[in-house]
């Protein structure tokens, strides 16, 4: 029987066909619940950055589904969520319900923290992707020469999302940011 009531349910059943997907929905819709983030965009993370394989980790020691960095991520989640100073052990990150619920709270912390004067919410969402792979920093960096967030911010403003969307894929100043956007994105 299908829930009609259930506003995640069209997305539900999108990550139903995906079997490694699947097993994660009520980690990802109860955290993207919490922290009011886009279920779409946690999965696409999700995919991005580890494939959903929850043992990974990346040569920079990122951890788990959402590839946390313990001092970045990690310690800014608990200052600003939990509201005391921490830095979340492996073990901590390598549960997938710690995980998934750290990697959420990050992408809500940059658009709200960081990133909440871009006016556009599509073109906050593409500079808050952007900023889960290569740094807030690097994302005003790649808009203003001195890294000004005011300056960066006022020139996100000024673009459209497709503007901005092609400014951080073609012009961002990593690489890898440029091409994670894309990733994430699809």
């Amino acid at each position: 029987m299908r829930d009609v009531d259930d506003p995640h349910s069209r997305q539900r059943q999108r990550c139903i066909r995906n079997r490694s997907s699947a097993k994660y929905y009520y980690l990802v819709a109860a955290a993207s619940r919490r922290h009011q983030v886009p279920i779409s965009l946690v999965y696409g993370v999700i995919e991005t950055e580890s494939a959903f394989n929850p043992k990974a980790r990346s040569a920079s020691n990122a951890i788990g589904l959402m590839q946390i960095l313990q001092r970045q991520a990690g310690r800014e989640y608990f200052q600003r969520v939990e509201g005391y100073d921490h830095i979340p052990s492996e073990s901590y990150l390598f549960n997938t319900a710690n995980n998934v619920e750290v990697g959420t709270a990050y992408l809500a912390i940059l658009s709200n923290r960081y990133l909440n004067k871009i006016k556009h919410a599509t073109t906050r969402q593409y500079a808050v992707i952007a900023s889960y792979n290569g740094g807030a920093g690097n994302l005003f960096k790649s808009l203003s020469p001195k890294g000004s967030r005011t300056e960066a911010i006022r020139r996100l403003n000024n673009m459209n999302p497709s503007q901005a969307y092609w400014f951080i894929t073609n012009r961002h100043n990593r690489e890898v940011t440029r091409n994670y956007l894309k990733r994430v994105n699809t």
